[in-house]
């Protein structure tokens, strides 16, 4: 079955869009988030990986959940973003990288865009996605566009 290829790109810092400083999430004694400023300990980054991002916000769309077929390939893109390393090339089914594609371009509910704005390198990286498996950098937006089965 034919491949696609992405390569993950690393972590990014959320930051507040108009001031630039860093989204910190308040946490507990015990280690946990918490709202009320009584029980605040510390503050840490919020960081968002492009694992959590896919693990989070994608594979819980509800277009994951409509079929059999839909819930294998969530799990199948599961394994992948949790053995793949930043800077490593993951391997998609090009099925699965399908179903991907389309949550990521039309998600059931509408994105976050102050968080998204932040996450279009993750989006890039799927989108850029190559026939090849010497995946580039696709930090610039234009990473590497192998000639594909359909085009």
């Amino acid at each position: 079955m034919a491949s696609k290829y992405v390569k993950i790109p690393a972590t990014i810092q959320l930051a507040n869009m108009i001031t630039g400083k860093p989204t910190v999430e308040n946490i507990d004694s015990d280690g946990n988030p918490t709202d009320d400023p009584k029980l605040i300990v510390k503050q840490i980054p919020v960081m968002m990986s492009f694992r959590r991002f896919i693990i989070s916000t994608i594979l819980t769309d509800p277009k994951f959940g409509k079929s059999a077929s839909d819930i294998i390939s969530a799990s199948e893109i599961r394994k992948i973003v949790n053995t793949t390393k930043e800077g490593e090339t993951a391997e998609f089914e090009k099925e699965d990288w399908k179903k991907l594609m389309d949550v990521v371009n039309e998600p059931s509910n509408s994105y976050v865009p102050a968080v998204m704005i932040q996450l279009v390198e993750f989006i890039t990286s799927i989108k850029n996605a190559s026939d090849r498996k010497d995946v580039k950098d696709v930090k610039d937006g234009k990473g590497p566009k192998a000639k594909s089965e359909e085009d």
